[in-house]
């Protein structure tokens, strides 16, 4: 009787293990993204990262929930956080921001933007911001938002509004318009440096001649150097691929004959235009 009780025992258990393992596989609905978003505020690391890789799974569905969180944890213009709790809203904020990025969120590029140009680094150099990270993760989408934040920064600074305080005197609000500017032209040429994409030449080509800014100059041309070394790369990788597109017909191009270097310059090629180009380098992996 009692190694029957003993055998039965451990089928449950282990059918509890089984159940336990197969739960972060089920998709979870809206209520449960809600209690996952709800547990980004535990002061436990492990839970919070636990949250994340949920929220993960859920995938494009929990980025509207996502956004509209960040939106309500940001501070408008000229608003004060109090003391308590700032360390926490922060440390959320950041969170939800680090998900966005790995999520793609192009929903959430406009919000990510003003949260990069409104972020304080407190130092005399630009670093990389979670806001900015997330931005170079989501890519060549986020481009267009980048460059019309460049070309409109002077435009937002103007139209910034400041608290009715006698501190903010007429000198005092041109001073915080103009570091709103360096910020997100230094801060916007620095994410499209990192993402690399050629239509961003133009805009920092432009500021380059037009902004005579010593500090933001270097992040500038840093700028530019990344998306030209990213653009001579990609050339040379094409003309090594239609060197073996056009290779003899007696030399063998299949993926063995290749070796490893070549097959991969093809697939990473591939994987850089996308769609675009995808039978011709298949063929080249393929030809007889």
């Amino acid at each position: 009787m009692k190694i029957a009780l003993i055998v039965f025992s451990l089928v449950i258990a282990g059918l509890r293990t089984s159940l336990a393992d197969c739960e972060p596989c089920a998709p979870l609905n809206g209520g449960q993204v809600d209690i996952e978003i709800a547990r980004l505020r535990s002061s436990d690391a492990r839970e919070r990262a636990a949250a994340k890789e949920k929220i993960l799974q859920e995938g494009p569905t929990a980025v509207p929930l996502l956004v509209s969180l960040l939106r309500d944890l940001t501070f408008p213009p000229g608003a004060k956080a109090t003391e308590k709790g700032t360390f926490e809203t922060w440390r959320l904020k950041d969170d939800i921001v680090e998900l966005l990025g790995r999520l793609k969120a192009e929903g959430a590029i406009p919000l990510l933007i003003t949260l990069m140009g409104q972020k304080d680094i407190g130092g005399p150099w630009e670093m990389f911001s979670p806001e900015m990270r997330a931005l170079v993760q989501i890519g060549p989408p986020a481009v267009p938002y980048l460059i019309s934040s460049i070309e409109n920064a002077e435009v937002t600074a103007r139209a910034r509004e400041f608290a009715d305080d006698p501190i903010f005197t007429d000198e005092v609000k041109q001073r915080i318009r103009k570091t709103f500017v360096f910020q997100i032209q230094s801060r916007a040429s620095i994410v499209l440096g990192e993402i690399g994409d050629a239509r961003a030449l133009p805009i920092l080509r432009k500021l380059r001649r037009t902004r005579n800014d010593e500090f933001l100059l270097p992040y500038v041309e840093r700028a530019i150097e990344k998306i030209q070394s990213k653009i001579r790369r990609k050339a040379g990788r094409r003309r090594a691929l239609n060197t073996i597109l056009h290779a003899r017909p007696d030399q063998p191009a299949t993926v063995g004959g290749l070796g490893p270097r070549k097959s991969a310059l093809i697939h990473k090629t591939k994987w850089e235009e996308g769609e675009e180009g995808s039978a011709k380098h298949d063929a080249a992996l393929h030809r007889p």
